[in-house]
């Protein structure tokens, strides 16, 4: 899997403390962003790595560390084990599995 990177270049040149305190925001806002792709394509791995291909399908999102997993699978087994595949690569406790069960 191909790994994911970002440079950030900030403007130089004379700003008011103003301009600064915004581009600052807006990098760290940039950061953020590439942290939460950077966390999604690890929880997509992990998933896939479970060897379950309903696993494969299922849709993450990552929203300021907060991994959300949506789609559908075929038993509560593999929505618990989604669970804990994320578990296993997230330092974080905020999962909001919402895997329906058919």
């Amino acid at each position: 899997m191909a790994q994911s990177a970002a440079l950030i270049v900030l403007p130089s040149g004379d700003r008011t403390g103003r301009e600064e305190k915004r581009l600052r925001l807006t990098a760290a806002l940039l950061m953020r962003s590439v942290e939460d792709l950077r966390l999604a394509e690890r929880v997509q791995c992990a998933l896939r790595t479970t060897g379950y291909r309903e696993l494969c399908n299922a849709d993450v999102t990552v929203q300021a560390g907060m991994v959300k997993l949506s789609g559908r699978v075929s038993s509560y087994f593999l929505k618990q084990l989604a669970q804990t595949a994320v578990q296993d690569v997230t330092e974080t406790q905020h999962i909001q599995n919402e895997l329906v069960v058919l």
